[in-house]
């Protein structure tokens, strides 16, 4: 015998399945309305708290591409009673968009039709204050053969002003379409920018004729091409461009998609009444297009730079406070006996340093400390530890109008020692009081000290990268117990044949 819901509602047959819920086809038997319509029930009792939810915004909304509501079950019933929490709305017969995307591929007039009706429901929806949070293929439904589309499931939406109804680290929404701000349970108070990214992520799938197109991969030539072909393609890409990114650089306002996608779809009508040959346009296409993919070789440099950015200050606030306090031991043994006064003080802004070597040619100073040792009796001496970063510089070349895309690469530190004397010393002909330090290798017949730097090979230094640390702490306090053996030996011989 059929089941039957809410004393009204006979089930004809089940029409699909998700993780929440099941759809079935019903008939009314009480004779009130004719014809078939869809009947939801929730499967976890547990989330009856989403089933009133989801009720009271769909009640809340009255526009043509939104589910109606015919009828639902009391929204008092206990929640361990799941089979009575079910709502009923009219069925879309012509299923979803998953089941017939193939026919839009390669049609933007299509795509447009879809992407309108969808836009003006999430329009209506934000006006009310509800973010849907599930736009995606499955949800996109058509009442019939033809192109009217019915938004639904607004089951995990979310209402600005209601109680927050998912927990804190429950992901919500479809994965491949969610907006980066949503993913992993981060963000529940979603804005309406996270249904204008899973929007474009839809637009991207139709036009494609069912590809889902990963973040940051828009240009790719794989994805790109299909957005190449005239005009008004070039238009929708640029649109998309601003719908799948980052929440800052994303539409905040489904009404601006809305009017951007209207003013697509009348480009080639309204083109006519401008003064602008086919050749004109074509021109103009072709210089979009180049513009474009300028643009997004800028913004892919930009979060390449960005992430860089953030290795080089994550690894200088872990290792400047190491070096300092290194420093400051060492500088305790030193005047242990009394004899020798030795103070640590950091230091900030430094100029580059230039090493002209074969891969390094100038280093960028983040910080570092100074180590000043005197004996008492005979003037001061200074020893500069410096910390300087070397890597390719992330600057922006072009040739022509066309930036040269970055490649990411892991930031490299450099640890470089140097000495200011405490008198002027002639080395290579030079006098000098700021030495570098050169390394004690047997065979080394390099002096200890030059006032440039000779090489990788001989200069004093420790090279490493940001995974490095903090492993290359020992590396490094070897190579700094050199440089104070250095400063030692110059107290100890008053500037006389150091090293030797």
């Amino acid at each position: 015998m059929a089941k039957v819901y809410g004393g009204r509602w006979k089930v004809i047959r089940p029409i699909g399945r998700g993780g929440q819920s099941e759809v079935f086809e019903v008939a009314d038997q009480s004779g009130c309305l004719s014809g078939s319509f869809a009947l939801k029930r929730i499967l976890n009792p547990e989330r009856h708290d989403r089933f009133r939810h989801e009720i009271e915004a769909v009640k809340r909304l009255d526009h043509p591409n939104v589910v109606k509501l015919i009828d639902h079950s009391a929204l008092d019933a206990p929640a361990h009673e799941g089979e009575k929490q079910f709502l009923v709305m009219p069925l879309a017969s012509g299923g979803d968009l998953s089941e017939r995307v193939e026919a839009y591929e390669g049609s933007l007039d299509s795509t447009l039709i879809i992407a309108k009706q969808v836009c003006a429901a999430l329009k209506a929806a934000h006006s009310s204050q509800i973010i849907h949070r599930d736009i995606k293929p499955q949800n996109i439904l058509f009442a019939d053969s033809g192109n009217k589309v019915i938004v639904s499931d607004f089951g995990i939406c979310l209402i600005r002003e209601n109680p927050r109804i998912t927990a804190t680290s429950e992901v919500v929404g479809p994965w491949r379409f969610m907006a980066p701000e949503a993913e992993g349970g981060g963000a529940i108070d979603v804005k309406p920018a996270a249904d204008i990214y899973s929007l474009g992520k839809l637009i991207y799938y139709i036009v494609s004729g069912g590809v889902v197109v990963p973040r940051e991969r828009l240009h790719d030539e794989k994805y790109v091409s299909i957005l190449q072909q005239g005009e008004r393609s070039t238009m929708l890409l640029a649109l998309l461009e601003k719908m799948i990114c980052s929440e800052e650089s994303r539409f905040s306002d489904v009404d601006v998609v809305l009017n951007r996608l209207i003013a697509i779809e009348r480009w080639e009508q309204e083109a006519k009444l401008v003064a602008l040959t086919s050749g004109a346009r074509t021109a103009l296409d072709r210089l979009n297009q180049i513009e474009l993919r300028n643009k997004a070789t800028d913004d892919r440099n930009a979060q390449i730079v960005a992430s860089e950015a953030a290795q080089i200050e994550t690894t200088r606030t872990l290792f400047l406070p190491w070096l300092t306090a290194e420093s400051e031991k060492a500088a305790g043994m030193i005047t242990q006996a009394g004899m020798i006064d030795a103070v640590v003080t950091e230091i900030g802004n430094v100029k580059p340093i230039v090493l002209n070597w074969q891969k390094i040619s100038r280093c960028d100073v983040l910080g570092g400390v100074v180590l000043k040792a005197s004996r008492r009796r005979h003037g001061s001496i200074e020893a500069e530890l410096r910390v300087v970063l070397t890597r390719p510089l992330n600057v922006t070349v072009r040739i022509g109008s066309a930036p040269t895309p970055l490649k990411p690469q892991e930031p490299s530190f450099l640890v470089i020692p140097t000495m200011s004397l405490g008198h002027r010393i002639t080395l290579g002909g030079l006098s000098t009081r700021d030495v570098f330090l050169n390394k004690a290798e047997t065979g080394n017949k390099v002096p200890r000290l030059s006032a440039s730097p000779y090489g990788d090979r001989t200069t004093l230094h420790s090279q490493f990268l940001a995974s490095d640390w903090p492993a290359a702490a020992t590396t490094i306090r070897e190579m700094l117990g050199e440089a104070i053996e250095i400063l030692l030996d110059y107290l100890q011989k008053e500037g006389y044949g150091i090293g030797s």
